[in-house]
């Protein structure tokens, strides 16, 4: 740079010295915005996880009621009003299945099922009371008169590491079979 003026010479110096700063400011936004992306990144993979884990509790609660309704369905009633999942009893209890001649059907067992990712539920079968029991009746929470053909079915799904909050699905079942 012999032959360079004073003012070339700074101005030469001050376009290296911007650079620098242009490659600086350059860093820390890309630094910046991938911080910014990888935390996004890591709550969005978090949230699926947690959604994925409710889907689940929610189809495992599902199943709970369609084992009542399809109890429901079986020629006994007092099958259904034999099993050990009391609600005035504070009683719960859980599906298995069982086999026999005809094949596989289903039961209920005492107590409360584990399930995968720290989940376990469990269903108890509560009586009814209404008003009256000539129709037209309906369903009362106090006094009233108990219903013996219909029953309510209560399926709680439960994180066993307290991560969320119980799930709760409630339907009623009714003997269809009576004369």
């Amino acid at each position: 740079m012999a032959g360079l003026s004073p003012n070339k010479k700074q101005s030469t110096i001050f376009y290296k010295g911007f650079g620098m700063i242009e490659a600086v400011v350059g860093v820390t936004l890309a630094s910046i915005l991938l911080t910014a992306f990888m935390t996004l990144t890591v709550q969005t993979v978090k949230i699926n996880r947690a959604n994925i884990n409710e889907l689940k509790a929610d189809m495992y609660l599902k199943e709970l009621i369609e084992v009542a309704k399809d109890l429901e369905q079986s020629e006994d009633w007092s099958t259904i009003i034999g099993y050990p999942c009391s609600d005035s009893l504070n009683q719960v209890c859980h599906p298995a299945t069982s086999s026999d001649i005809s094949g596989y059907k289903w039961e209920l067992v005492s107590g409360i099922e584990p399930l995968d990712n720290n989940m376990s539920r469990s269903l108890t079968i509560a009586d009814v009371y209404r008003d009256q029991l000539a129709f037209p009746n309906n369903i009362v929470l106090t006094g009233g008169v108990p219903d013996p053909n219909t029953k309510k079915i209560i399926g709680e799904i439960h994180w066993n590491d307290g991560s969320h909050s119980p799930m709760t699905l409630e339907t009623y079942i009714y003997n269809y079979n009576t004369p």
